[in-house]
């Protein structure tokens, strides 16, 4: 099943320079996916990647790395709402800082 499917991608693609695109975080599951796409599947991959001022300067060099590796052409987006929202969550929990918001902003950064 997974060869007639990678196969039918092949070839509703056959005229274009991309098999599919991916949402690319430059997390687990979206560098395996990127990994598994183009190396175990042999798909042309086409990726995005939405970035934002808070994210570590670790993810974006992962990022560059991966996508220079197995993907065909990526696009990177600056995403001015989570900017907007990032900096707007942080100076409310400088001013009043709340036990319960602060794994948010833990796991919001991943560090």
């Amino acid at each position: 099943m997974k060869n007639d499917l990678v196969e039918k991608i092949k070839e509703l693609n056959k005229n274009s320079d991309y098999d599919c695109l991916l949402m690319f975080s430059g997390g687990k599951d979206s560098s395996y996916l990127l990994c598994y796409l183009s190396q175990e599947l042999g798909l042309r991959v086409a990726t995005v990647t939405l970035t934002h001022d808070f994210m570590p300067k670790e993810t974006r060099e992962k990022i560059e790395t991966f996508i220079g590796k197995y993907s065909k052409m990526h696009v990177s987006l600056e995403n001015h709402y989570l900017n907007h929202a990032g900096k707007h969550f942080l100076e409310t929990w400088i001013n009043k800082p709340d036990e319960g918001s602060l794994i948010t902003l833990c796991s919001g950064c991943r560090l």
